[in-house]
């Protein structure tokens, strides 16, 4: 994730919201404002995705988005930061 997104983020925790509503203002919420809901901003069958993958849990700390090992785009693996 770009440093602007993970800041935003990052404020919106520290303004008061939850980690997952941080998470879910800009994954399915997003999309549903964008008209898009139906196709992407949540995991389900049948919907578009581009997923990362981190070390740790972000609904525990917002930061460990910042601990980025993959990230799958189009189902292909376009980065990988694993050790």
């Amino acid at each position: 994730m770009r440093d602007s997104c993970l800041l935003e983020l990052g404020l919106w925790v520290k303004c008061g919201a939850t980690t997952f509503q941080a998470l879910q203002a800009a994954t399915k919420n997003a999309a549903e404002l964008c008209g898009v809901g139906p196709e992407l901003g949540t995991v389900e069958p049948g919907k578009l995705a581009d997923l990362i993958v981190v070390t740790e849990n972000p609904l525990a700390d917002i930061e460990n988005l910042r601990q980025l090992q993959l990230v799958i785009k189009e189902g292909q693996v376009v980065a990988d930061h694993r050790r």
